[in-house]
């Protein structure tokens, strides 16, 4: 596995765990279909939230929130949109959000910035 990939899933760790402690249920993680995958998909209120995490192991290129371009969420967007109708979810609320960490050089958090409702 790259060293991006590693990085990526401790990051997925990291995020699931801060929106369990944040009262989400997690409903699925790294659900992939041909559209894309999603990171995460949870529930909170009845809610239907779906999860792009960013993770970076340092800020030269940017923060990892900020490598969520419109393009990216073209595909996100598109991939959401596969799921509901897969998983007949067309009559709940839903929304997508994005969780941006940038951990240590020990794999520990340095920054978790969690962005709701995210749209373009």
């Amino acid at each position: 596995m790259s060293e991006n990939k590693v990085t990526g899933a401790i990051g997925e760790r990291y995020a699931a765990e801060y929106l369990q402690s944040h009262g989400f249920r997690i409903i699925e993680m790294n659900a992939n279909s041909r559209w894309g995958e999603l990171d995460i998909v949870a529930e909170k209120e009845g809610k239907i939230i779906f999860v792009e995490v960013k993770t970076r192991s340092n800020t030269l290129k940017g923060k990892p929130y900020e490598a969520v371009s419109y393009g990216k969420l073209k595909r996100v967007y598109r991939t959401i949109q596969h799921y509901i109708l897969v998983h007949e979810l067309e009559k709940r609320a839903h929304r997508l959000d994005v969780i941006g960490i940038v951990l240590n050089p020990d794999k520990s958090v340095q920054e978790l910035k969690h962005f709701e409702n995210v749209g373009f």
